[in-house]
């Protein structure tokens, strides 16, 4: 065989041998799609619109608290969890004109 049909054959095992690693590399570094975990569940039983945001109250066994995320529909009765955010202790809402004791800013209402 000459010398460049077996550089050619040795180049295009090599580029496969390399593609097929990086394909498993790719496939071990994916994100999991495990469900997120909420930092909040329960049952909505008040909400609001205000200010771009959607406040509302959950119960959970006897527990409530409240949370805020961007403005999206909710509905009181509705079963759903917070996603992980930041809390905030003697939040006063301008645009409600309202003082929240504690409340969790989130990025997303999670549908249970």
């Amino acid at each position: 065989m000459s010398g460049v049909i077996k550089l050619l054959i040795y180049s295009v095992l090599f580029l496969s041998i390399v593609g097929t690693a990086q394909a498993f590399s790719d496939m071990a570094s994916a994100p999991s799609k495990a469900p997120e975990a909420p930092q909040v569940s329960g049952t909505v039983v008040e909400t609001m619109n205000a200010g771009g945001y959607t406040y509302v109250r959950i119960e959970n066994e006897g527990m409530e608290a409240w949370a805020a995320v961007p403005e999206t529909q909710v509905m009181v009765g509705e079963k759903v969890g917070v996603a992980k955010g930041m809390v905030m202790t003697n939040f006063t809402s301008k645009s409600l004109d309202r003082t929240f004791r504690a409340i969790l800013f989130s990025q997303r209402i999670i549908r249970l």
